[in-house]
């Protein structure tokens, strides 16, 4: 009597972080994706200094592509970009 068993090669289970698919975090989840501490995220929300939701005026709770948004406004010019600006400025205020 044959046994029939299926031999279907086993899934690895998915390694990708919760925190990079789903678009509304938690506080431990927005900690994990902005890479900070948990202390850190709640000063900032304490402070207003980035955007977040408290839907029971409780628990936060964060949207991933605000985070995002958040995270590349703070975007530092280069040295060549600055002197770029500089010379226009100067070019076009010269009279």
């Amino acid at each position: 009597m044959a046994d029939n068993f299926n031999l279907q090669p086993m899934q690895a289970p998915s390694m990708v972080p919760a925190s990079t698919t789903k678009e509304i975090l938690t506080i431990e989840e927005a900690a994990e994706f902005l890479s900070v501490s948990k202390s850190y995220l709640y000063k900032q929300t304490s402070a207003q200094r980035i955007p977040h939701y408290k839907p029971t005026g409780k628990r936060c709770y964060f949207k991933r592509s605000e985070l995002e948004e958040w995270i590349l406004a703070g975007r530092i010019s280069t040295k060549e970009e600055i002197a770029q600006r500089a010379k226009a400025y100067c070019l076009k205020t010269r009279k």
